[in-house]
């Protein structure tokens, strides 16, 4: 009789070990699931969020904040860089629309090959979107930070959703040099 306990014992042992190596499993697959959706929605709504705040928060509005340097400058753009194809609302919105298809896409094959693609493509579908979101529903984009290197022209004006879409860019260029290869 007290073989046959330290059978069945030994067999609960077996069981719990199993039990146990798929709740690690599981655990393990929650991280992922974490980064792979959790972290990237995050920072698309976080960006969003703060671009649209911003934009509402400095929309008309003109003052210093470090001369020479750092101004907020409220100013309109129809197109998309420098205004370009301010005319044309099939370009200003379809083009970032495939650009959002596109890393959407890319993103699930790519971002179980590096951590960077969970942060970068974010980036860049949310600072596409926060632009859309201006398109939308005003019919312009706001810009409203100025670094004033040719201030009479306007062409270093941005927002929030600029730079969100830039740093994206600079961490995908990061990515394709340097990790791609992996």
């Amino acid at each position: 009789m007290a073989r046959k306990k330290s059978k069945s014992s030994s067999r609960k042992k077996k069981i719990n070990i199993k039990s146990n190596e798929s709740a690690k499993d599981m655990g393990s697959d929650r991280k992922i699931d974490y980064l792979f959706y959790v972290i990237p929605l995050s920072i698309i709504a976080v960006v969003i969020f703060l671009d649209q705040l911003t934009k509402y928060l400095f929309y008309q509005k003109n003052f210093i904040i470090i001369k020479g340097i750092l101004e907020i400058k409220s100013s309109t753009n129809a197109g998309i860089v420098f205004g370009w194809f301010s005319n044309n609302l099939i370009v200003v919105a379809a083009l970032p629309l495939l650009i959002i298809a596109f890393f959407t896409s890319q993103y699930f094959s790519e971002a179980k090959k590096h951590k960077l693609v969970i942060v970068a493509f974010p980036l860049i579908v949310a600072g596409l979107l926060g632009n859309l979101i201006d398109r939308f529903t005003r019919g312009f984009v706001v810009d409203f930070i100025l670094i004033p290197i040719k201030p009479e022209q306007n062409i270093s004006n941005f927002n929030l959703a600029d730079t969100s879409l830039i740093a994206g860019v600079l961490l995908v260029i990061i990515y394709l040099l340097w990790y791609s290869g992996e």
